[in-house]
């Protein structure tokens, strides 16, 4: 049988070719029709035909899609095999990276061989694709011994063949540093007999390191392994014949020994570039740096030297903007700083020299860290970061320790400098390079450090609290102006240093000072944070619908943040029972606030002021040490009853707390969540006992001042019946106004606390008292307990409701 679509002999048996995986189903018979009827004296194609015609277009169709499936399944098993086998990673190389070129860029011990065209004209990825090894030119055997590609995938190991890592590589890089040492035994033993003279020994090195260089250029394309020690020897035994000639033997002059160094440095690098071997251009950068070192004793002038140095890393930055190769781009950095530091050391330049060799270094490297992954859009990893603050760590450290003891003035300007050219570096690569947004974030992040290191460097006192703040709702502004939500990271790290520094440093120092109340510095230390957070929880509120799941908490923490400085501003700037009263009066607008403008969160902060306020009144305002007292007596250092800044205290805060109350019941209908309804008798509760409070304090300052004449013998006792019948009244307030409210939980409340004064007159007073002041308390208490009984049955119908309820 022959395929309809190649023309290929096929089986009778077969359902599909095998060359070209055509369907071969045969066409089921059909029974004899007509194939068309007479309609009008026209003829029309019978129905019958037609459906037979469309079942088996179908059916061919459907064994097509099969076949495809089967080859596209084959082709995907033999791609696997080829990706298994080839491991080819061009994550981190150059522009060349397409080039099936030897590289040593990720490894310099890895084995890479170029891929040659087969002699039968096969392509190798089409022989992979076979299930065979790609066939080698005539005189060249496949990387491992001519193992075939399916046995090499059974190692343990397919990314390492350790016969020809072995074989091929380190054993070429052993003999050739073994000839080195043997050629430099020889020629010491020549030296020593006097057999070759100084110059023949310079010029000996030398032709021995261009043969060697001649050798691996020769050897190149056909070993590229196994020449690449050859021309790193070569190299070596250059940089050796030139030290020889000017340090041992004074053939030349120290000008011409640099130059020549040099001369070999750019051929390494031009040679690296070419052999596409970072182990050359390692070797280079390492012999060019040794230089100035080597001829320490008669180094030309501090200009010559400086220039020579920055050359070296103008090499660098060529290298690095075609290559990324981080170790050779740190090598160079370390061999900069090491050449800088002993020429400041060794030549004594001025500081306007020294400064501007380190910042032309320093820019060098910039553009070094920087150029490659602009230029070939690679995205930058953690060592390329490593390095990019690696230098301007290293620059700031090497000019802050220049400028500092004669320009201390003007380091903060200085570092405010350097944060902006990392700020616009960050704006630059963003705009003209969207896709490198790591790379932009990882600059706007080291400007952001450098400005919140400008604040203290250049200022003092409380004033770095208020630079910090201003630097972090900029940048949270600045990250919705740019759509760059990582920008709020560095926003969120400015208010966390700021508000340690406000609590922990500026607090602490304004408690201890004696100031004038907001007539002083520390109102703006605090009102320019507060102001901070409350603008940063504007800016997130705004932009909510834009934000990530995480930063829904920024609101509420700003908006916490905001108040919390507020409330701790105010012990800065008043003292004694001002403190409560400003915090009360605080509480009442945020809670107002949070109804008008229907912010839950505020809500809870008041209620957190509110705590705060109850507990400072209790504490502060209410306990002090007198004489004869030890701990919690009451503090009679003001003995006037009522009229005292204390029980205004107490009087503004019970206000607030009704005022929070009547807004609660008063805007319900705003309620985010259910369990707010609990915040209205929280709140009542709250102000009664406040109430009762300070009306208890009042009585024992009253009874033991000097403004009634009450014997300290009785004060005790007198002040004892006036509780008893203080709690008794508040009492019977609060049922009667339960009734007349027709509030059941007031008039629990009432019961409940009406519990008190009658416990304590049996429990205490019966043996504390003394009789006349026992009968007293037991008379006063009865009359208002049997008053209290009047009230319930005159009014027991709206009693049985309340029982009944």
């Amino acid at each position: 049988m022959t395929c309809n679509n190649c023309g290929s002999t096929v089986g009778e048996a077969d359902n599909f070719c095998s060359r070209c995986g055509a369907p071969l189903a045969p066409v089921p018979e059909q029974p004899m029709l007509e194939e068309s009827q007479q309609i009008d004296g026209e003829s029309v194609p019978n129905e019958s035909t037609a459906r037979l015609d469309l079942a088996a277009q179908l059916e061919a169709l459907q064994n097509t899609v099969a076949a495809m499936r089967a080859d596209v399944a084959r082709n995907s098993e033999r791609l696997s095999l080829v990706e298994q086998v080839l491991s080819v990673d061009t994550a981190d190389t150059g522009p060349d990276d397409a080039r099936p070129a030897a590289t040593e860029a990720s490894s310099p011990t890895a084995p890479t061989v170029s891929a040659p065209p087969s002699a039968a004209g096969q392509s190798a990825s089409q022989a992979a694709l076979a299930g065979t090894p790609p066939a080698s030119p005539p005189g060249v055997s496949p990387p491992g011994g001519g193992i075939p590609f399916p046995e090499r995938l059974r190692v343990g190991f397919p990314n390492w063949d350790w016969e020809w890592l072995f074989g091929g590589n380190w054993l070429a890089r052993i003999g050739v540093l073994a000839l080195v040492i043997g050629i430099g035994f020889f020629l010491k033993l020549a030296f020593d007999n006097q057999w070759i003279g100084e110059t023949g020994r310079v010029v000996l090195g030398l032709v021995g390191g261009l043969a060697l260089l001649g050798a691996g250029e020769f050897w190149r394309r056909k070993y590229p392994v196994w020449a690449l020690p050859l021309t790193g020897g070569g190299l070596a035994v250059l940089y050796l014949a030139i030290f020889a000639a000017f340090s041992l033997y004074g053939l030349i002059p120290a000008m011409w020994a640099l130059g020549l160094f040099f001369l070999v440095t750019l051929t390494a690098a031009g040679l690296a570039l070419r052999y596409e071997s970072l182990s050359i251009a390692v070797l280079g950068i390492l012999g060019g740096f040794a230089t100035p070192l080597l001829l320490a004793d008669r180094l030309p002038d501090q200009q010559v030297l400086l220039a020579y140095v920055l050359v070296l890393d103008l090499g660098v930055l060529a290298l690095a903007t075609f290559r990324n190769w981080r170790w050779f781009t740190l090598l160079g950095f370390i061999g900069s700083l090491v050449l800088y530091v002993f020429w400041r050391t060794e030549l004594d330049p001025g500081l306007l020299l020294a400064i501007v060799g380190i910042t032309v270094i320093f820019l060098i490297f910039v553009g070094a860290t920087t150029l490659f992954h602009l230029l070939w859009r690679r995205e930058p990893r953690a060592f390329d970061h490593a390095l990019v603050l690696l230098n301007a760590a290293a620059y700031f450290g090497f000019s802050y320790e220049l400028l500092f003891e004669e320009f201390r003035a003007w380091m903060g300007g200085f570092t405010l400098l350097l944060g902006l050219f990392y700020m616009l570096l960050a704006y630059g690569i963003f705009i003209r390079h969207r896709e490198q947004v790591r790379h932009s974030l990882f600059a706007m992040g080291i400007a952001a450090v450098f400005v919140a290191i400008a604040v203290p460097v250049q200022l003092d006192g409380p004033w770095i609290s208020v630079a910090w703040a201003v630097e972090g709702v900029v940048l949270v502004w600045l990250s919705f102006q740019f759509g760059m939500p990582q920008l709020r990271w560095f926003g969120l790290g400015a208010f966390t240093i700021f508000t340690y520094w406000l609590l922990f440093i500026d607090t602490p120092n304004a408690l201890g000072d004696d100031v004038t109340p907001f007539l002083n510095v520390y109102t703006l230390t605090y009102a320019v944070p507060i102001a901070a957070n409350f603008v940063a929880a504007f800016l997130v509120y705004r932009e909510r619908d834009g934000l990530l799941q995480w930063e829904r908490v920024l609101f509420p923490g700003f908006l916490i943040a905001g108040n919390l400085f507020l409330t701790i501003s105010i012990p800065v700037q008043v003292d004694g029972a001002w403190v409560p009263i400003v915090w009360a009066v605080e509480a009442a607008v945020i809670v107002f606030a949070s109804f008008r403008l229907g912010l839950v969160e505020l809500r809870l902060i008041g209620l957190g002021v509110y705590g705060i306020t109850i507990v400072r009144l209790l504490t502060f305002e209410t306990f002090g040490l007198s004489d004869g007292c030890d701990f919690f007596c009451i503090d009679l250092a003001d003995d006037r009853p009522v009229l005292s800044l204390r029980f205004l205290a107490f009087v503004v805060g019970v206000a607030s707390l009704y005022w929070g109350a009547w807004a609660t019941w008063r805007w319900r209908d705003r309620f985010y969540d259910e369990r707010e309804r609990y915040f209205l008798p929280a709140l009542l509760v709250a102000a009664s006992f406040l109430t009762l409070w300070a009306l208890s304090v009042e009585i024992i300052i009253a009874t033991n001042s000097d403004y009634f004449s009450v014997p300290a013998s009785i004060a005790g006792d007198v002040a004892s019946v006036s509780l008893s019948i203080l709690w008794a009244v508040y009492s019977a307030v609060l049922i009667v106004v339960g009734i007349v409210r027709r509030s059941r939980w007031i008039r629990i409340g009432g019961l409940g606390l009406l519990a008190v004064p009658v416990l304590k007159l049996f429990l205490v007073d019966s043996f504390a008292l003394d009789q006349e002041y026992r009968v007293a308390a037991y008379l006063a208490l009865g009359l208002i307990l049997v008053i209290g009984g009047f009230l319930y049955q005159r009014f027991s119908r709206t009693i049985r409701e309340f029982l009944l309820e």
